[in-house]
């Protein structure tokens, strides 16, 4: 079903396909279907292909349709991989020791794996079906992956969800489970199955043959499968969304979890998490927060992170927020402004929100207001410290030249923008920790990634005539920098 996995099994298929030859066997009959609570099956070995076993039968399902595959046992050898090759089932074993053609084999699957994979499966049907009703008849299913722990669903929908759509579809999807519903599975001529429920059978795409195999969740949804399925919606107990995201225009992908004990274990997991983003949010002054995982998600679409980022994510922006405080600090001083404070306000504000989604947003905003309000001091400030440096510039030619160091790489390119955008005949070089700037007027003649190459010896110096850049800062004295310029002002 997903385009993904198919390729992936159809790889695997491919390189199994040249390395077995299975012409001339019988097609397998796959147990599987006729009770998929069937956990063992006695069958007879066919064929032994290296450590591939053909039996005539076999209650093993085969990687396909999104879904993984059974593990288990085939008397005393252990079942490592099940693939499906023209219609014959070959069994991967660790060893063929012990097995030979003509026995009859007891084969066992591991219960449990079977359960979650087909109450996964059956999920992944409910979340299509749920998704439908909740937005709109536009859906459709794009993929699928289906793993014993947890099941990935993709769907045709032009953005990502918002909370509360997310938790109406989980909704409804644990509705329907409690209500339950039967779950049938039908083998119908194509035709037939086409006339009576249309080509939505067919979301996970083309499905081969004269015949589909239907699996109908009564009055809710109904596709071509060939995975694993329950009998009742009820044997699905639950089902978690974990998280969705957008993987590509116009397709959402819902990673999900089903059966009480995966939820639980999730639960604790999420707990977890929730302890950890209240902890981090408390070390920076916000305390006594409650929440739940609902307000988590919601906290981690503000900052458009995965939930189990969100931590890290508060962590890093009040880390950040801290470091713009120092930095208006600074541009304060340097401009001579009264001190604006305010973080007092911004802790009690913080402290005061209702949910986390609110603390998410007031330390977003907040955040953004540093950087806004930094990048206005410093053009401020470049323009005074421009007026400073065009007082004291340097006449060669008719350039007025301007030489300085600045700490801040940024800042001096803000300067270098005033310098020039001032004075048209100007020539600004300044030298940064680790690199150089030259930036030249309108009107001046003197070219600056020649200058700069002069300047910086060795460096790589890329720009254009009118503004240059260079690896590494300048070395020279001013009075040698200057014997430079001049002579490309000639």
């Amino acid at each position: 079903k997903c385009a993904d996995v198919h390729s992936e099994a159809k790889t695997k298929g491919d390189v199994v396909e040249k390395e077995v030859d299975v012409a001339g066997l019988p097609k397998t009959e796959p147990v599987y279907y006729t009770d998929t609570k069937l956990t063992e099956c006695k069958s007879k070995i066919i064929k032994i292909i290296g450590n591939y076993v053909v039996l005539d039968k076999t209650v093993f399902y085969p990687t396909g349709g999104g879904q993984q595959h059974d593990n288990g046992t085939l008397g005393s050898a252990k079942v490592v991989d099940v693939v499906k090759v023209k219609g014959i089932i070959l069994h991967e074993v660790e060893s063929t020791a012990g097995l030979k053609v003509g026995q009859i084999v007891e084969g066992k699957i591991d219960a449990g794996r079977r359960k979650r994979l087909a109450r996964n499966h059956d999920s992944a049907h409910m979340l299509v079906g749920a998704s439908r009703a909740i937005l709109g008849k536009h859906i459709w299913q794009a993929g699928s992956h289906i793993e014993p722990e947890k099941g990935r669903l993709d769907i045709t929908h032009y953005q990502n969800l918002t909370e509360a759509e997310k938790l109406e579809i989980e909704k409804l999807a644990n509705k329907i489970i409690s209500e339950k519903r039967k779950i049938t599975k039908t083998l119908m001529p194509r035709n037939e199955a086409e006339e009576k429920y249309g080509f939505l059978l067919y979301q996970g795409g083309a499905v081969p043959g004269k015949h589909l195999r239907v699996v109908n969740i009564e009055n809710f949804d109904t596709e071509a499968c060939g995975g694993t399925h329950n009998t009742n919606t009820s044997e699905i107990e639950q089902i978690k969304i974990l998280k969705t995201e957008k993987i590509q225009d116009g397709v959402i992908r819902l990673v999900f979890v089903a059966g009480k004990d995966l939820i639980v274990t999730k639960e604790l997991d999420e707990k977890g998490l929730l302890e950890n983003t209240l902890n981090v949010l408390a070390k920076f002054g916000v305390k006594g927060k409650t929440a739940d995982i609902g307000e988590l998600g919601a906290a981690s679409q503000v900052f458009k992170v995965k939930l189990e980022d969100l931590p890290k994510t508060f962590e890093r922006f009040f880390s950040e927020m801290k470091d713009n405080r120092e930095r208006i600090e600074d541009l304060e001083k340097s401009l001579g402004q009264k001190p604006e404070g305010g973080e007092a306000l911004l802790v009690k504000e913080l402290n005061s929100a209702q949910d986390l989604s609110v603390v998410a947003r007031v330390v977003f905003e907040h955040w953004k207001g540093q950087g806004k309000r930094i990048e206005q001091m410093e053009s401020q400030l470049a323009a005074k410290r421009a007026d400073i440096l065009l007082a004291t510039a340097k006449k060669i030619g008719s350039a007025d030249v301007v030489i300085t160091e600045e700490g801040s790489f940024e800042l001096a390119i803000k300067i270098a923008n005033a310098i020039i955008g001032k004075n048209k005949e100007a020539l600004a070089i300044i030298s940064s920790v680790d690199k150089s700037l030259a930036a030249a007027g309108e009107k001046c003649k003197i070219d600056c990634v020649k200058v700069l190459q002069s300047l910086v010896v060795d460096a790589k110096v890329n720009g254009n005539a009118k503004r240059a850049i260079g690896i590494g800062e300048i070395k020279l004295n001013e009075k040698e920098i200057i014997e430079k310029i001049k002579a490309y002002s000639r």
